[in-house]
């Protein structure tokens, strides 16, 4: 049960709210940001902009140590999925404006509003680093990769998300870390990404085991 919690912990802190919501503020971009990294982030966005579904496996790292795998499905826009491996008997999936996180053994589920998580960044139909409401506070180039750290603009407490794609040999969303405000960070790396290949909308589909019991009840 420890490790469970924990794990759901990192999970729902991988979709920390970290959008900007209320007032509108243009997007910053930290003025040390070098004129080479927005040619990157042009071609980034130019990139993922291209990309509609994706698959991938996936290892998230929280804090304490605590690891766990699985599969990542998606397909643009608004749909996200990951599917946990045993023990880790729980899956997250992202649709219709919701973000639920699915407890395959208890049964049972828990609703997020899309708009106010971090998914909403990489499940937008075009990545644009211009957003209003967030703010590139840090871009890092490091041997073949870059990353880019984003923020809310007008809570800047409310934690921060960096994005991860390798620069070469080609283009490729690598991985994202989440920061919260308690400086608790979740790394979630992707391995064997496919992109724009065959993913079907169903498997986005969840439907409520309670509400599906309550429909055939005979009682009702």
């Amino acid at each position: 049960m420890k490790r469970t919690a924990i794990i759901i912990s990192a999970a729902l802190a991988a979709f920390a709210a970290v959008i900007a919501t209320g007032a509108i503020a243009l997007a910053a971009v930290n003025p040390a940001v070098t004129s080479a990294q927005t040619r990157h982030m042009a071609d980034i966005e130019k990139y993922f902009d291209q990309v509609r579904t994706m698959t991938a496996d996936f290892t998230q790292v929280a804090s304490n140590g605590t690891s766990s795998r699985g599969r990542l499905y998606l397909s643009k826009p608004g749909r996200l999925k990951m599917v946990y491996d045993p023990p880790d008997n729980f899956e997250l999936i992202a649709n219709s404006g919701r973000f639920i996180y699915h407890d395959k053994r208890l049964n049972q589920a828990m609703y997020l509003d899309i708009s106010r998580t971090v998914a909403n960044v990489i499940l937008r139909d075009r990545l644009a680093f211009n957003t209003p409401g967030l703010e590139v506070t840090r871009v890092q180039e490091s041997g073949q990769d870059i990353e880019i750290t984003l923020r809310q603009q007008n809570d800047p407490m409310a934690g921060q998300m960096t994005l991860v794609f390798n620069l070469r040999p080609q283009i490729a969303l690598a991985g994202w870390r989440i920061t919260d405000a308690q400086n608790v960070t979740t790394v979630v790396t992707l391995h064997k990404q496919a992109v724009n290949v065959p993913v079907s909308r169903r498997l986005f589909d969840y439907v409520n085991p309670l509400m599906e019991r309550q429909r055939h009840d005979p009682r009702r």
